[in-house]
């Protein structure tokens, strides 16, 4: 700042210095301010940046002579505000409250961090004796602690740079913006479901109308309206009356700036709108953040030429719903190139597999090639388990009593089973599926009751041979509460239950 006369008189600017020198004592802070200056309106400001050496944080005081002597401090992070106070004591106390204060314990945490990280004190909690800031125990839970700083997409791209060939950590989150999207009052959506996205269509007809509107105006105003993560009418309508260049100009940028994921989905929402293949690595790399960006993310790239191999890609590395939305995309594409996949690697053990395993084996013509000479390891095993989540997923997706190809897959399965090497999951899938045939009345297994029978007992003659049952003791352990509960339950209707009691 550039130093300027003073309207001030000694008396008010020894006042307000003394408030600075206090919240600077308060602070730790010995150094004098870095800078100071005086504006023609009267106004006194001091700014102290810390550390010296690296200014992460500017703290400005300011004191007013010509409005009765009133004084105001912001906080500053990086250049952006963080804090203000209408009174300079105000700060004060601010600062000084201990944690424990309710009025200011999640904004004192986060000074906490932002001082932490500036002068590196090491401490936990508010010390009245020595009166030192220490970090709140939720530092690696708040990733938005100042506001988002790290756009989503930035965030995505990290995330898979440490995890190249797998799904995400939690699938990405918390969030950039977890904090504030938490925080934000819940938006209204319309009771008719057909009205939903509407309100984001005005706004981008609104935007769109503007030749010299910029996509990054954009960012803040989709915060206080309800945005679909699914693929939107009135969204698709909005991006197709737009110029196709602009549409995806500003798709490209939302997508890749924001950080905030309303912004961000209304960008993926209008390349989904769209089918230029050369934004395929964007949509992907979104897309890793599956849980919220999926369904779009799934929808944009089934458009595309090459999609299905993109789609491959993404489900390789993504799970729960995110893995869901993508493997019925990649159902729904019906490529010939992503059969061998689907049939070996599209289920990964997770509960929500029940949504898609019966699509699975039909559009992948499990049948087929279960049956096939050409069978392998990877085959036999996630027959096993589509089997295993079939019998299962009433009220999800399709169950072994509505898939007519089941007496053939079943047979074929149990037959290969006898012939390979014993594991704990392909015990533990055979099991599951056996005792559902048992339980089950032979049509809700969707067989015969003799083709069930036979199918059974092809199990069970697995099942009860020492080598397989000793490597699920030796995997599982004697003390494990999944083996008691297995021995109970499963392996009681089974009568092989005697098999996995201790003694």
């Amino acid at each position: 700042m550039q130093q300027r006369h003073s309207a001030s008189s000694a008396a008010e600017v020894a006042s307000a210095a003394a408030l600075v020198a206090s919240i600077a004592l308060v602070q730790g802070i010995t150094e004098g301010p870095s800078q100071a200056a005086v504006s023609c309106s009267g106004t006194v400001s001091w700014s102290y940046q810390f550390p010296v050496n690296n200014p992460v944080i500017e703290m400005v005081i300011y004191y007013n002579s010509t409005n009765g002597g009133t004084n105001s401090a912001c906080l500053y992070h990086r250049g952006a505000a963080y804090g203000k106070a209408a009174r300079t004591d105000q700060l004060v106390a601010f600062l000084a409250a201990p944690h424990t204060d309710p009025r200011f314990t999640r904004r004192f945490d986060k000074l906490a961090v932002l001082l932490n990280g500036a002068r590196g004190w090491d401490h936990r909690g508010h010390d009245r004796k020595n009166r030192v800031l220490r970090p709140p125990v939720s530092v690696t839970t708040e990733p938005e602690l100042l506001g988002p700083q790290v756009t989503l997409f930035e965030h995505a791209l990290r995330l898979h740079q440490q995890h190249p060939d797998g799904a995400l950590p939690r699938n990405g989150e918390p969030y950039p913006d977890h904090g504030r999207h938490r925080s934000r009052p819940s938006t209204r959506r319309a009771r008719d479901r057909r009205l939903h996205g509407a309100d984001v269509a005005v706004i981008l007809d609104k935007h769109f109308s503007q030749p010299d509107a910029q996509a990054s105006e954009l960012v803040d105003g989709f915060r206080d309206v309800y945005v679909p993560i699914h693929r939107n009418d009135h969204i698709v309508a909005a991006a197709l009356r737009a110029d196709r260049q602009r549409m995806r100009q500003t798709g490209r940028w939302l997508v890749r700036r924001s950080n905030d994921r309303n912004a961000a989905t209304v960008g993926l929402a209008l390349l989904a709108a769209d089918w230029a293949e050369d934004d395929i690595p964007l949509i992907q790399t979104i897309g890793l953040l599956s849980d919220h960006f999926g369904p779009l993310a799934a929808e944009a790239l089934q458009r595309r030429r090459g999609g299905a191999e993109a789609l491959q890609w993404l489900a390789e590395r993504v799970a729960g719903w995110g893995r869901v939305y993508v493997v019925e995309a990649l159902c729904r594409l019906g490529a010939a190139n992503t059969r061998a996949w689907l049939l070996r690697h599209a289920c990964d053990g997770d509960y929500l597999n029940g949504y898609f395993a019966g699509t699975v084996a039909t559009t992948a013509h499990l049948s087929e090639a279960i049956t096939s000479t050409d069978v392998d390891d990877e085959l036999i095993d996630h027959t096993g388990r589509l089997l295993r989540i079939m019998a299962d997923c009433g009220g999800m997706g399709v169950t072994l009593e509505h898939y007519p190809p089941a007496p053939v897959v079943l047979a074929a399965h149990s037959a290969h089973l006898a012939q390979q090497s014993p594991t704990a999951d392909r015990y533990m899938d055979a099991a599951v599926i056996a005792n559902y045939l048992v339980a089950k009345p032979p049509n809700r297994c969707g067989c015969t009751a003799e083709q069930r029978d036979r199918v059974v007992q092809r199990y069970l003659a697995v099942l009860d041979r020492p080598d397989w049952r000793n490597v699920v003791r030796v995997g599982l352990g004697p003390t494990s509460d999944f083996l008691a509960w297995f021995t109970d339950h499963i392996a009681a209707r089974l009568r092989l239950s005697d098999a996995f009691r201790p003694g």
